[in-house]
This record gives C-alpha cells, structure tokens and sequence, in this order.
C-alpha cells in the first residue's frame, strides 16, 4: 500500500475506522488514510457496495427514489431519497464509463431506426441504429440533412430499413 499523497511505501497501520475499515499512517509526509481514500466513494457514510446497489436498481428496474430507499429500508439499510438522488447523480456517469469498455463492439450487420424532430424550432434528421444482437450504436443527428417534402412533415419513425456494413 502506497501513500496517496506522497506515493511513499513506509506505511504502518494505525487503528480502524469508524465503519470497521483499516486506517493507515503515511511515514513520510504524516497523512491518515485509508483504503478507499483514492476512491470516488471517498468519504461517503455508506459502504460501497450499498451505494452502488442502490443506483443499480434505480437504472435497472427503473424505480423512483422513494422506491429505492424503501427497498433499501426492507433489508435493513435506512437511507433518504434525497440520498439516493444525490448518489444517482454523482455515480452514474462514474458507472457507465466503466461499463462502456466492457460493452460488446456493434456487429456487421444492423437496422437503422429514423425520424424527423423539430428541435427548438428548427428540423432535425435523428437516427439509431441496433445491431443483430440488440447493441445500441451511438444515437446522432444532423440539422443539414434533407427535410421531407414540406406537406410531409411529421414528428414519428419512418419504417426500419436494413443496412449493411463493411468490415475493415
């Protein structure tokens, strides 16, 4: 274990934490710290694993906070729903750039979902495409496309069309 601040390795342990955790004492610069110190869960009141828990499920069976936190309340966790807000809001960007390197590359073959938007007055060309596997390719959109004809106009999805790819 190496110090965080001055990188040195002359550490020695020095008690515990109020949660149970191991604090150590950096010989060189002086610094108390402990294991999660670098962490971005850093000073949190919560274990890790409960906050992470708990924006998981808000995502993932898209809950409300209310909700999470009586879910959290029925195993013995008692957490505020301005609590779990403010952890939603400070982990999840955190959370999805670790999932995106774990994420499937988008295979060769996929469909291409289109529209036409009217964003801030203004017509956008908006597109998604979705490969054989359900991978999701970057949303885009582009203002300079070409607009249908003008008695045409209308906010919906145009049937799916089918594309291919070349792989490089």
């Amino acid at each position: 274990m190496a110090c965080p601040r001055c990188m040195s390795v002359s550490v020695t342990k020095d008690g515990t934490t109020q949660l149970g955790g191991q604090r150590f004492r950096c010989g060189l610069c002086g610094r108390r710290f402990t294991r999660r110190s670098s962490s971005a869960f850093s000073g949190r009141a919560f274990a890790d694993d409960i906050i992470v828990l708990a924006v998981r499920w808000y995502v993932r069976y898209r809950l409300s906070y209310a909700e999470v936190s009586e879910w959290l309340a029925e195993r013995g966790v008692l957490v505020d729903q301005s609590t779990v807000y403010r952890w939603v809001q400070r982990f999840l960007p955190l959370i999805g750039e670790v999932a995106r390197k774990y994420r499937d590359p988008v295979g060769p073959d996929w469909r291409v979902d289109e529209t036409y938007a009217r964003i801030r007055g203004r017509w956008h060309y908006i597109y998604r495409a979705i490969d054989g596997r359900g991978q999701i390719a970057p949303p885009a959109g582009s203002s300079s496309a070409p607009l249908p004809p003008a008695g045409r106009r209308r906010v919906g999805s145009s049937p799916t069309k089918r594309a291919r790819t070349r792989q490089r």
